[in-house]
Parts: structure tokens; sequence; C-alpha cells
């Protein structure tokens, strides 16, 4: 899709409706008229979880005194991307490694500090079908990230990291990814989706969650922004 001059946008965004799959596996958004056209306008009311569809997950998720979503700063939330590519992979168990991290590295260079790694698992092709995408057992089975890619990406100074599946960690445990990178002032990025219409590197996030005070998750808005002409670094 054509926007900016000399860049094409992607919606990394999942959509909300009262279908979508969640931790749960309960409806994680309602909407409701509230007033309707006869009477001027349609007004709506919106009911849904902090983490319902595509989010983000603040410092202060899993960090007692860590920032909130309003103190995330439009310099980390409009940064460089990198992906990491598990996708030829696909199975609900599979796992981004610290071997796929070191390949990305031979292959297009050392991650650079400041940005964004996204982990492209393909899972996303199921969000229409959350019995698929979430799974059937108590907590999710999907694809994650290896919780030792956490001290890699800390160590490179990254901001984030993001994923098209509900967690980078495996539901129902300790969340060890989760708790190395919020305890290091970084975010989390769940639920995306059109990973693999990005170059590995070379694009620009904008994930934008609304600036609420004492919010610990947030739904985003996400997008890429694709030079229309690559340029390898």
């Amino acid at each position: 899709m054509k926007g900016l001059k000399g860049f094409n946008l992607i919606d990394l965004t999942q959509t909300l409706d009262e279908k979508i799959p969640t931790w749960t596996g309960d409806c994680g958004f309602k909407s409701k008229i509230l007033v309707d056209y006869p009477e001027v306008a349609r007004v709506l009311e919106y009911e849904c979880i902090a983490s319902a569809g595509t989010h983000i997950d603040a410092p202060s998720h899993f960090i007692p005194n860590g920032r909130n979503v309003n103190e995330l700063t439009l310099e980390e939330l409009c940064t460089p991307i990198c992906i990491v590519d598990m996708s030829e992979k696909l199975h609900s168990r599979a796992q981004i490694t610290l071997e796929d991290f070191e390949n990305f590295e031979r292959t297009y260079g050392e991650i650079p500090k400041g940005s964004v790694v996204l982990g492209n698992t393909g899972w996303s092709r199921y969000w229409e079908t959350p019995e698929k995408y979430r799974g059937s057992e108590k907590y999710p089975v999907t694809p994650t990230m290896s919780a030792e890619v956490g001290e890699l990406l800390v160590q490179r100074e990254v901001v984030g990291i993001g994923i098209d599946t509900l967690s980078p960690d495996p539901c129902g445990g300790s969340y060890p990814l989760h708790a190395r990178m919020l305890e290091a002032d970084k975010f989390i990025l769940e639920n995306l989706t059109n990973l693999d219409k990005l170059p590995k590197r070379g694009s620009y996030l904008i994930a934008l969650p609304m600036k609420i005070a004492k919010g610990t998750e947030s739904p985003v808005r996400a997008i890429a922004l694709v030079p229309s002409v690559q340029v390898m670094p």
C-alpha cells in the first residue's frame, strides 16, 4: 500500500472484534451502540481487556515501579525493525532460538542499538481461527522465543521485541523472556501480523498505544514503513 513518499505502508495490526483469540479463550473485546443515527450520530462503547488484539506490554506489566505505557517515548515507538524469521518450521511448539538470532546476524549484520526485533513465526495466519491460534489446552500453545535470546537482545540495547503470537514466552510458566526484557526497561509487542511482508532489515516501526496513566498494557495500531527501494545495510 502506497503512503508516504518513498515508503510503502504495511499494517501490522490485527482487527478487533468479539471473536478474537485471547489468553483465556473468553471474549476480549465488545462493542455496544449507546446512541444511534436517528439521534444525530452513532456513539459506541468499547469494552476490552488491555491485552486484546495487537498490544504492547510496558515494563510495569511485570516490574513494580517500571514505566507505564504513557511513559514510553515516541523515539522508542518509532524505530528500525529487524525481522528474525522461523516461519518455515511452523508448528505450535516451535521456538525462535539463539541460533536463529546468530544466523540473522551472520547474514544481515549485528542487531543495531535502538531497534526493535520482531519474530515472524507465521502463526498470524490462524488469527481468524481462534481455536487453532490459541490451542485448546488450559494455556495457549503457540510458537515462542527461547528465553536465552533475552540476554543477547539486552546486550544489543534494543528498545523492545515483538511476535505474531499471543506471547514470546510459553504460556503458563514463569515467563522468563518477559521478565528479562521488562526488567531491562524494554517493551513487548504481541499478536502482530504481516511480518512476512517486511524485509529482514531496513523498515521502520510505528506502534502507538493509548496514552493511559498507570497502564501496564494497551492495544496499539502498529504499522511498518518499508522503503520503496531496498538498500541492504
